[in-house]
């Protein structure tokens, strides 16, 4: 009862606050994601125009009731949660809805019962955020949860005619070796952030329409595609929207990817399921959702009995992708150790 008094307190506090800005001229757009109109609106025309540059796909015109609406603005974080509580990430959760606070992003909360989602940030948080266009990624996790859906990082792709799902740590070659797939030919869904359905057979459906890359790797692997944002060190989001993205894939296994010294790429069968709770584990972490143990079981549940696999990537796209290509043709699911010299 006492954590729903304070949710109720933050939803009502949130909702006089923006009332009594002049939020009637705020920009705003629709999205349909997975059947669903968002009404996503902002306290600036700047940051309406970057949000909408990674989601040219999904931008609708319409007209009615939406089915969830986000508000993103700035706001003084610490009319909504003390100082002692801005000293580290923290999250609560129940049946009327969620927060999430973190030092590199600031509020971001949802209720469950109107459906309306709130991003609160200011200077001080905005100041560490390497790329604001995916600030939604949060509000999209707690807006997933409304719909049976989940929320993950990582690459989704299909390959001779199999599903399969990218996951791993920041940097280990997921979105290089997705898109490198994409320019062969093969449907990408994602190299970054996707969604998944709770119920039925497992698929994976996207969300944005750019991706991300650095410097090195676009030159790499030779992409030509307009950049929309780049940072100090290259990292770069790229404008993908001109790419026929499939509405859905069916997923057929999982690829664990890490990096290797060695100068060939490995697939590697784990003996246990602990790569599967790491990568479900990161992603809760990285989503905002700090503590919440029966999302992490949810999440566990719903992946488990999918193959799961160890994929070593070295630093030959080539090599990568032919380990990858040969392992889908031949159907090496019982393999426990795969390379390309045996394959």
């Amino acid at each position: 009862m006492e954590n729903k008094n304070k949710l109720n307190a933050f939803f009502e506090r949130i909702e006089n606050r923006i009332t009594k800005r002049d939020n009637e001229k705020w920009p705003f757009f629709y999205v349909n994601i997975c059947g669903k109109i968002i009404k996503i609106r902002f306290d600036s025309e700047e940051k309406a125009e970057k949000v909408k540059s990674t989601l040219k796909t999904k931008i609708v015109q319409f007209e009615g009731k939406e089915d969830a609406f986000f508000e993103c603005l700035d706001d003084n974080v610490s009319e909504y949660i003390n100082e002692k509580q801005m000293n580290k990430n923290h999250y609560m959760r129940d049946e009327c809805g969620c927060i999430s606070f973190s030092l590199n992003v600031g509020i971001v909360a949802t209720n469950f019962q109107t459906k309306k989602s709130y991003y609160i940030t200011e200077n001080k948080f905005r100041k560490n955020l390497v790329f604001f266009p995916y600030l939604l990624i949060k509000m999209f996790a707690q807006w997933a949860l409304t719909e049976n859906l989940l929320y993950m990082h990582g690459a989704a792709i299909r390959a001779y005619e199999k599903g399969i799902l990218l996951v791993g740590e920041g940097k280990t070659g997921k979105s290089t070796l997705s898109v490198s797939c994409m320019l062969d030919g093969m449907d990408l869904i994602a190299d970054d952030f996707f969604l998944v359905n709770k119920i039925g057979k497992l698929k994976a459906m996207p969300i944005y329409s750019a991706i991300i890359l650095n410097k090195d790797t676009r030159e790499n692997i030779g992409i030509n595609k307009k950049v929309i944002f780049e940072d100090d060190e290259g990292r770069a989001i790229l404008d993908n929207s001109d790419y026929d993205y499939l509405n859905e894939i069916d997923i057929d296994m999982i690829l664990v990817t890490s990096l290797t010294n060695e100068d060939e790429p490995k697939i590697l069968k784990p003996k246990t399921n602990y790569q599967l709770i790491k990568f479900i584990k990161n992603i809760e972490n990285l989503l905002g959702f700090f503590g919440d143990m029966d999302l992490l079981k949810e999440m566990i549940n719903r992946f488990f009995g999918i193959p799961i696999y160890e994929l070593q990537l070295c630093k030959d796209t080539e090599k990568n992708k032919k380990i990858l290509y040969d392992f889908i043709k031949r159907g090496k699911k019982n393999e426990n150790i795969c390379s390309n010299s045996n394959l």
